[in-house]
């Protein structure tokens, strides 16, 4: 257990890098007039490189499908997007940069690229490698132990399935 003035656990200076990476990452998109919500999508379209559906996008940020319509909406008033129908599914549209969208990405990943940068300055490529498997250690731990938090569905326990049937 952590405590003291002098000492912060490792849950509370994760969660305060967090925050202040988000911050940073407003202030670098406020210009772009972009939050780091849709700056998230626009980059997810741009790495995957192939249209994208509204459900498969709220999939990857687990997120519910009408909070990525109010971002994928925000993006389309601003050109950033393209919604084609899709090909099978007339309710289905498929989800692409737009032109302006790509020209935004253009200097918006750069900058990006530069906070993570910044962010990552002095840490050894080693330490970085201990530093992500503790972190799927620790989103491993949580899922085992909050599934319904984590959108998962729960293990069935004995335990479970004898008070349902009482």
């Amino acid at each position: 257990m952590f405590t003291g003035r002098d000492k912060i656990s490792p849950v509370l200076q994760m969660i305060y890098a967090d925050k202040l990476h988000r911050a940073v990452a407003e202030q670098m998109m406020a210009p772009f007039g972009l939050h780091r919500s849709q700056h998230m999508a626009m980059m997810l379209l741009l790495m995957y490189g192939e249209p994208l559906s509204q459900i498969q996008m709220a999939e990857v940020f687990r997120i519910s499908p009408a909070a990525m319509a109010v971002t994928l909406k925000k993006l389309d008033k601003a050109g950033l997007i393209d919604r084609v129908p899709h090909k099978g599914n007339s309710r289905a549209n498929d989800i692409t940069l737009s032109a302006n969208g790509q020209a935004v990405m253009q200097e918006t990943v750069a900058l990006m690229k530069q906070v993570d940068e910044d962010m990552l300055k002095g840490i050894p490529e080693k330490e970085l490698q201990v530093f992500i498997r503790v972190l799927a250690k620790m989103t491993h731990n949580l899922k085992e132990a909050y599934p319904e938090a984590a959108g998962e569905q729960p293990a069935v326990k004995r335990s479970n399935i004898k008070e349902a049937e009482v």
